[in-house]
């Protein structure tokens, strides 16, 4: 939920040089749920391991708050 993320994501990010961002990179067999109707979807990529590769995210944002998920697709 949006408390949870905000709380986990305060200060600015290296990786998207962004504040209130949480990034979740996770395996095939991870499931990962954001919760609450205030998060608009899109996607995004980013190379978040610096191999010139840049992997495919599922970004969830909410505005109001300036939060954002970062979910990596697999």
């Amino acid at each position: 939920g949006l408390d949870d993320v905000l709380a986990a994501a305060r200060g600015i990010k290296a990786l998207t040089e962004t504040a209130e961002t949480l990034l979740v990179r996770r395996d095939a067999g991870d499931a990962v749920t954001v919760v609450g109707d205030t998060w608009t979807v899109s996607a995004d990529t980013l190379d978040t391991d610096n191999n010139g590769v840049d992997e495919g995210y599922t970004v969830f944002h909410d505005a109001a708050a300036g939060a954002i998920v970062y979910v990596e697709n697999v």
